[in-house]
């Protein structure tokens, strides 16, 4: 009862007398109880450590708790290996199946995960959050044509049964398609047509929270019941909304859950936080390698050295659990980073301030509450005077937090291109988010950044807002030219011989299958040549496979991840880039400030970063013949100590760490002098 409601020092003492007394029956239920307890009260690490001592290893029900745990930990080989124990004592336990396949994804081990969610389907072909797993693997897999295979198989199980369509609403909510909901409740309520199946879709619709595809759908599905009402009203009763506030705009406000708790938060008048210092609270989501957690790195460098004080604060630092982190280069630069749950943040001022808005944080997906809530602890210890949010995850859960605590200046740095203009993944997990970005761009304590001017038209046209409202503040990079690594040596290869590089990691939108068939054109018919990959993902294994079935094995070499891939390019002749989409490339401007000339396919901000013809060349196409005499045309033909002197005059004038961290300070200073 304690735990029902939520009272948790009183439920830690009753549980500790439990264990204690010598008459009490003690049950793996108790043990299940304090791990609650645990987690809420000291966090999820104490959690851990009592349920693992108290697992012998044939409790199933004690293992299912540890593995939740360690899920939440993101500890995804150990809660494989619990979830694998479970799976030998009953293989047909379809939820740790499931669990098994997040993990697997988690991990990158695609094509495991692949073969898991399959044996579930095999099972049972009703459960959405499966299809959901497939799905999200295929994507990661670049495999679309294989999610367009599985949303038929859906499709058809919509027109067998009323479960069915419920299976394909499920799965159209969870990846934000609207289009194919719209196309299955017209088409299927003909088949199953019944007063309760259409009262149980507006359920469903509600309570997912989208109060904007309800409404929309209201001529299709008829009046909402009760039920479906109450969770409406009850939103009004608690934002203090008058009696039928969200129904009557949900369309034309795109009102889900998320975009009302922001708007009532913008409309409240928070006391102002008064800041006396200069300081900035740096957020992302880690320090995985990836060129946005490296920009966000160099820029608290560069503010730091204009005067500033900033904190990064990152959710996980190996979010990914790759080992493949920034962390080396965070130390090098002096930072001060603190991660999301560092038990420094617990404090009583932001556990009140948490408390007091209970109801409203209770609305939001764990995920965004839980990092609004560690990210008002961040600002609190901090006392920044800007939040600095990088990328489209981390500004909604920052919004939030700002208004809670009263910080009145927040900056928003997308990196790339829209979500619509991106992969199935990148908008389909937050379709909240545009309508959310348009009402945060439209309030005097909100900027927002891109690093490209491609990005910036690509933002304006999704948002339908002047290209104004939006800044460019171009990557920076740190020109270094005592630091090289000799990859050649390392690996055997001669001086003299022809290098093609490509600094990428091994995942779909970066086309590592297309580098390695265009790189092989050129290289087969060159004597002396040989191409190199700095660089890991989920792809690896089909990118071994293909460099295999061309018997490229001692020409194409994998390197792997590397922490000092930046000094690496001195090793190449030219740096190939083959992606499909990209923000503003920050492999293309590190391969200049190196000297070497680049070939990219022109997508996002690409352009921007090359002199076309002079520093690189912008492929017309990505025929493997156009991008063969690409190469030819730069190893071969180019002077390459006159086509040196210009790559790193060019990215000196334009990329220069110091000019994007005096433009990010700029930034600052403007969105502070409005508020």
């Amino acid at each position: 009862i304690l735990v029902e409601r939520g009272e948790w020092s009183t439920a830690s003492l009753a549980i500790d007398l439990a264990f204690e007394s010598e008459d009490y029956n003690i049950t793996n239920k108790h043990v299940i109880l304090k791990s609650k307890i645990l987690t809420e009260s000291e966090g999820d690490e104490e959690a851990r450590k009592w349920l693992m001592s108290n697992d012998d290893g044939g409790d199933v029900v004690v293992m299912r708790a540890l593995a939740s745990v360690l899920h939440r930990l993101r500890m995804d080989e150990e809660a494989l290996e619990i979830r694998r124990k479970i799976l030998n004592i009953d293989p047909l336990d379809i939820g740790i199946r499931r669990g098994a396949c997040t993990s697997l994804l988690r991990l990158g081990r695609l094509e495991e995960a692949l073969i898991e969610s399959k044996k579930i389907l095999d099972i049972d072909k009703m459960d959405a959050r499966v299809w959901d797993v497939l799905i999200e693997t295929l994507a990661k897999m670049g495999k679309n044509d294989d999610i367009n295979e599985a949303w038929s198989e859906i499709l058809a199980i919509t027109s067998h049964t009323p479960d069915g369509l419920i299976l394909g609403i499920e799965v159209c909510l969870r990846f934000d398609w609207t289009f194919r909901l719209e196309w299955i409740i017209k088409s299927r309520l003909k088949i199953h047509d019944s007063e309760n199946l259409r009262a149980s879709i507006h359920l469903i619709l509600m309570e997912r929270g989208r109060f904007d595809l309800s409404e929309k759908y209201e001529k299709y599905l008829g009046s909402r019941s009760y039920e479906s009402e109450n969770i409406a009203k009850q939103f009004e009763e608690d934002f203090d909304l008058p009696p039928n506030h969200i129904m009557s705009q949900a369309s034309e406000n795109k009102y889900q859950t998320e975009t009302l708790v922001l708007e009532y938060l913008l409309n409240q008048k928070m006391k102002k936080q008064e800041r006396t210092r200069k300081s900035a609270l740096i957020l992302s989501s880690s320090l995985n390698a990836g060129g946005a957690e490296r920009q966000a790195l160099l820029t608290a460098m560069g503010v730091n050295r204009l005067g500033w004080e900033a904190t990064v604060g990152v959710d996980r630092i190996d979010f990914q659990n790759s080992n493949e982190t920034l962390s080396q280069l965070a130390d090098s630069l002096e930072l001060n980073i603190i991660e999301f749950r560092d038990p420094v943040l617990m404090d009583d001022e932001s556990g009140r301030l948490i408390i007091a808005y209970e109801k409203v944080l209770s609305k939001l997906k764990p995920i965004e509450r839980e990092r609004c809530e560690c990210i008002i602890r961040l600002i609190l210890k901090t006392e920044a005077s800007v939040i600095h949010a990088w990328q489209d995850a981390m500004i909604y859960p920052a919004a939030l937090a700002c208004m809670i605590t009263g910080s009145d200046a927040l900056i928003g740095s997308v990196r790339s291109l829209n979500p619509d203009e991106k992969t199935l993944l990148h908008g389909s997990k937050r379709p909240f988010l545009r309508r959310s970005l348009q009402m945060l761009v439209g309030d005097e304590r909100f900027f927002l950044l891109n690093n490209s001017q491609a990005g910036r038209e690509s933002y304006s046209r999704w948002l339908k807002v002047p290209e104004e409202e939006i800044g460019v503040v171009w990557n920076g990079a740190i020109f270094d030219e005592g630091s090289v690594t000799d990859v050649r040596q390392e690996l055997g290869i001669s001086p003299d011989a022809t290098v093609i590089g490509g600094v990428f990691r091994l995942v779909p939108e970066k086309r590592p299958l297309l580098w390695v068939d265009s790189v092989w054109e050129f290289i087969k018919d060159t004597e002396e040549a040989y191409a190199i990959i700095i660089g890991e993902g989920r792809m690896r294994h089909q990118v071994e496979e293909r460099i295999s079935k061309l018997g490229a094995e001692e020409r194409i070499i994998l390197c792997g991840f590397r922490e000092d891939s930046i000094n690496c390019y001195n090793s190449f002749d030219a740096t190939l880039l083959m992606s499909s989409t990209e923000g503003l490339p920050n492999v293309l401007i590190e391969s200049q400030s190196k000297g070497v000339p680049v070939i990219t396919t022109d997508v996002g901000g690409a352009r921007e970063t090359i002199k076309d013809g002079v520093t690189g060349i912008l492929l017309e196409d990505i025929e493997k013949e156009t991008v063969k005499s690409s190469i030819s045309m730069v190893v071969e033909e180019w002077d390459n100590k006159l086509v040196a002197d210009k790559c790193k005059n060019f990215v000196r004038s334009r990329f220069e760490v110091m000019e994007m961290a005096k433009k990010t300070c700029e930034a600052y200073e403007i969105l502070l002098s409005r508020t």
